[in-house]
């Protein structure tokens, strides 16, 4: 008897799972019957790319939905890989741009090695700015390997390979006291710091994390080379020369600075935005200072020359001795 019971007790609830069932598959039926077409087109691989750009399954989409693209859970906020494609054009435009110039920036100083290594001296160059600007493309393409943004790698690959150019012809021609500093700080900087950095960050941290830290050293050393031309300011100031700051790498990091921080407001990436803000502005300064300053030297030589003139003439006169006048005068006899 109560075998009986409990068969017929299973037999009901099988049946209801069934009905479910046979419920279920009739909502589908009729699901697809009414559903748009369009809306069953298969999304794009990138529409389920991660920030830790790793792949996973679509989100199962209930029964009678529409397309999967409303369901699609949203993505967290952050860096995001760069996809050179026409749905990000401007972003690629900018940083095709920002690569070319970048690029022009890189090369600026080459005029100022070419002549440390026709006299055979480093004169008053110093290497720090390059040591920064090494590290700094460093770390740019350890973020850009963690972020696979194939752009912020591509220029930071060549920008690395020029400056160490750069500190072994300064190392070369330096003398001993300053080849013993750079030798120093290249390696507590780029060899010591640089290997610090990426183990930390490797061992201790995890997907967006690691990402953010990382971003955001490379924008505080990113900050360091715009800052780093301020000593060469303060030394134009004092000298009332340019001839230590080439107005081609003033210009060049200035257009370089605001195709990059299009790139970043576009891509949605603060670590590549931010610094260009700073980079802007100091080369608006660096642009600013050498207009001032580029033509007073040669008025301040030009009037030592003018009162060496008059003072030979002067003496001459008190002596009573002939004047004898040069062919050219450096300053005309109606301005003495």
């Amino acid at each position: 008897m109560h075998f009986r019971e409990s068969n017929s007790k299973y037999s009901q609830a099988e049946s209801h799972l069934l009905l479910a069932y046979q419920q279920a598959i009739s909502n589908a039926i009729c699901s697809l019957e009414n559903e748009d077409p369009a809306a069953d087109t298969l999304t794009e691989p990138s529409d389920y790319l991660t920030d830790s750009h790793s792949w996973i399954m679509p989100p199962l989409v209930p029964v009678g939905s529409g397309s999967l693209g409303e369901h699609a859970p949203e993505q967290e906020k952050g860096p995001k890989m760069l996809v050179i494609t026409i749905e990000n054009p401007l972003a690629t435009a900018a940083g095709l741009v920002g690569n070319i110039l970048s690029f022009l920036v890189v090369l600026a100083p080459m005029p100022t090695f070419y002549k440390i290594y026709k006299k055979k001296s480093t004169e008053e160059f110093g290497s720090v700015p390059y040591m920064v600007a090494l590290f700094s493309a460093m770390m740019w393409i350890y973020y850009g390997a963690l972020t696979m943004d194939y752009l912020l790698l591509t220029i930071n690959v060549g920008a690395s390979l020029i400056e160490t150019a750069y500190l072994v012809l300064f190392l070369i021609y330096a003398p001993a006291k300053p080849r013993a500093f750079t030798l120093k700080l290249v390696s507590l900087l780029n060899v010591g710091g640089y290997g610090s950095v990426v183990l930390f960050t490797m061992l201790f941290l995890r997907g967006g994390r690691r990402t953010n830290i990382a971003g955001w050293i490379c924008a505080s050393f990113a900050f360091s080379c715009f800052v780093a031309p301020l000593s060469i300011i303060k030394q134009v100031i004092r000298t009332k020369s340019v001839e230590y700051m080439p107005i081609s790498l003033s210009f060049f990091l200035t257009v370089s600075a605001i195709a990059w921080l299009g790139y970043g407001l576009l891509l949605g990436d603060m670590h590549v935005a931010v610094p260009n803000v700073v980079g802007f502005l100091f080369g608006i300064a660096q642009i600013i200072i050498y207009l001032i300053y580029k033509n007073a030297k040669k008025d301040e030589t030009k009037t030592k020359l003018g009162n060496q003139d008059a003072e030979a003439m002067a003496a001459a006169v008190t002596s009573g001795s002939d004047i004898e006048l040069p062919e050219k005068l450096s300053t005309p006899l109606a301005e003495v």
